[in-house]
């Protein structure tokens, strides 16, 4: 908040000359909990312009004034009489002063606190929204670049390989010409709520999930293209028989040579690989198994062995295609994807025992109607604050 204008703002409500969108603007300001501190100071300082005269404002004068600017009312005050106060005395004025307009201020706060906002409305005013096209590149020599939809065109240019924001969520890697011998490594980091896509060098595209990273070469040289993955990506690899396409995790490695597949495997959780198209091996826990379309290879922390699965494609990549389906899923599993799409942290009060819940949902919508569709069910209820969620269990 801008401080040189919530101070014009006050100073123009106490005088009278303030206009209605001024007044609007002040009121927004003041609702505003996030502002309390700045509010705060700029009472001060005016309590604090008082030591410079021979004059101060009575308790009940001061509330008046404060009353009139959190309120946005008229209060004849200045036409109350003001009382002289000895020098040595009007420091304790000021200081009582400015302790009756902070227990307002309090209590406004408080008032507004406690009043229960609807989800709706609490997801509004904490700014909750559904993720959105953003990332960051970290390049080889440890520099950044914030990739949205803002920064479209050439970014910059390692080892001779071309670096383009293409813009809807994509960025692009093509070598040039004179592209070097020797092997540059760049990742590119998905915050919470955000996701992106990249296209390496060969032509490989990479569909990366909120809270994902991605370490690749900017060139691919040698006998094989490996990458690094953390979080979940959508893999379609570009074909080459002559060099395997190989994704590495912390459970899992995936070797290809041109398929299409989806790969969940955020710390301390399972490792899940699906097969869309094509053929793939998985190694993992010194096993390997080759899926065929249709099958999921499952590895998991401290366990032995990988599990093969029938998969569900459109659950598996709904995510990927703009949806959540959960189908009889836990409420932690599902709230931690909720709360990596939507960038919100998330409690649990009560037992989660037995809380297993299903639907389809965009997610380009808000989150209130996954929340309200939720309590409806009669299992769970929320309390937002801020950006976090707490899950209650009923």
């Amino acid at each position: 908040m801008d401080r040189a204008t919530l101070l014009l703002l006050i100073d123009r409500a106490l005088n009278g000359t303030i206009s209605p969108q001024e007044q609007k603007e002040l009121q927004e300001l003041l609702a505003d909990l996030s502002n309390k501190d700045a509010v705060r100071q700029a009472l001060q300082d005016k309590w604090e312009t008082f030591e410079a005269n021979d004059t101060v404002f009575s308790d009940e004068q001061g509330e008046a004034m404060l009353r009139k600017i959190l309120n946005g009312k008229r209060s004849d005050f200045s036409d109350n009489v003001i009382r002289p106060l000895f020098p040595w005395f009007k420091v304790v004025a000021v200081v009582f002063l400015a302790t009756v307009a902070w227990a307002i201020l309090d209590f406004y706060s408080s008032d507004c606190d406690g009043a229960e906002l609807t989800m709706e409305q609490a997801v509004s005013q904490y700014g909750i929204e559904p993720g959105s096209d953003k990332a960051m590149i970290i390049l080889a020599n440890g520099s950044t670049v914030v990739l949205d939809n803002s920064n479209t065109g050439l970014l910059t240019e390692e080892g001779g390989v071309y670096i383009r924001n293409l813009g809807d969520g994509m960025v692009r890697y093509e070598a040039g010409a004179h592209a070097m011998g020797y092997v540059l490594y760049n990742t590119i980091k998905i915050p919470k709520g955000g996701h992106y896509h990249v296209v390496l060098e060969d032509g490989t595209k990479v569909h990366l999930n909120a809270e994902s990273s991605l370490r690749y070469p900017v060139r691919f040289a040698g006998a094989a293209r490996e990458v690094q993955l953390v979080g979940e990506g959508f893999f379609e690899v570009a074909p080459d028989v002559t060099r395997p396409f190989l994704v590495n995790t912390s459970l899992q490695t995936i070797r290809v040579l041109g398929t299409v597949f989806n790969i969940r495997a955020y710390p301390n959780l399972k490792a899940k690989t699906t097969l869309v198209e094509g053929q793939v091996a998985v190694n993992g826990a010194g096993n390997t198994v080759i899926l065929t379309p249709g099958e999921t290879a499952e590895s998991e922390l401290g366990k032995s062995g990988i599990k093969i699965k029938k998969s569900d494609i459109d659950q598996d990549l709904a995510w990927h295609n703009g949806y959540f389906i959960f189908d009889n899923e836990h409420i932690t599993s599902i709230m931690e994807r909720v709360g990596r799409w939507y960038d919100v942290d998330v409690d649990y009060k009560g037992s989660m025992e037995n809380i297993n819940l299903g639907g389809v949902f965009q997610r380009s919508k808000s989150i209130v109607q996954l929340l309200e569709s939720f309590k409806t069910t009669g299992l769970v209820n929320f309390n937002i604050k801020g950006r976090r969620i707490t899950v209650i269990g009923n």
